[in-house]
């Protein structure tokens, strides 16, 4: 788990004290192409500051806001002058919190938040590409005194399969068929994503490039939209004939026919 950046800045909307935005946190996921197809929920456990139970994030023993550091205002910040300059540096009466906390939180020491162990359900959409970026608002570290918290993003990455090739939506697998069904036609065994069976058009050509509309990846651009599959063509040769397959076969040979090609 990796944070970075800061999910908000300084601010006065607690009655002048400063406020800062909790770290963004960083994950990344890497899932397998038939996950990316149909989607998942993804469980991410990790440990990040939270927002202290006891007393909301005020620091205090009691839960209710400070009142402001009389030595700074509740800015958080002195200044101190020299000659022409003039330098800021935080309140050291009340560490740059800008609220004087006279007892602080048993639970928290004071500090408002609480290192905790958490557990977040991600849903990763149907038809996520490889590299997509996936933003929880407000699911990262707690900021101090009231300032929001920050976000927490997961990186999804879709290992390569080894039958499909993605192109968008769009998917492309090779298929080697059997001479017989090139030439009759025929339902072929094809593992496509959602596992279905497809049917080969008679007189089909090695090399062709069959088209399968619908049976592609989801298309999150289009509401309830699917690519397309494509079938890279190529011939299955068996290695062993019988005598009868082999007599078939110079018999199929020997014929005469007014058409160029085998089929």
């Amino acid at each position: 788990m990796r944070g970075f950046g800061f999910g908000g800045g300084f601010g006065d909307a607690q009655r002048g004290a400063p406020q800062r935005g909790g770290r963004d946190l960083l994950d990344e996921v890497v899932i397998d192409l038939k996950d990316a197809y149909f989607g998942k929920v993804h469980t991410v456990k990790f440990s990040s500051n939270v927002t202290c139970d006891k007393c909301h994030g005020n620091g205090t023993d009691d839960g209710k806001p400070a009142p402001l550091c009389s030595r700074c205002g509740g800015s958080g910040f002195v200044q101190t002058r020299q000659g022409f300059f003039v330098t800021e540096s935080p309140c050291p009466e009340c560490n740059g919190l800008g609220r004087k906390i006279s007892k602080k939180c048993s639970e928290c020491d004071g500090s408002g938040t609480q290192h905790k162990q958490r557990t977040l359900e991600v849903k990763i959409p149907a038809g996520i590409e490889d590299g997509a970026r996936l933003r929880l608002a407000g699911q990262g570290e707690a900021g101090a005194n009231g300032g929001p918290a920050g976000d927490f993003y997961l990186d999804v990455r879709v290992r390569p399969d080894k039958r499909f090739e993605r192109s968008g939506a769009d998917l492309i697998m090779r298929v080697d068929v059997p001479f017989a069904v090139l030439a009759l036609g025929g339902e072929i065994e094809v593992e496509t994503i959602d596992d279905k069976k497809l049917a080969v058009p008679s007189g089909t050509q090695v090399g062709e490039k069959l088209r399968v509309r619908g049976h592609g990846m989801p298309n999150p651009r289009r509401s309830g939209g699917f690519g397309d599959l494509y079938i890279d063509v190529a011939i299955k040769i068996p290695t062993k004939l019988t005598d009868k397959q082999k007599n078939l076969l110079n018999e199929f040979a020997n014929q005469k026919s007014d058409k160029k090609g085998w089929f």
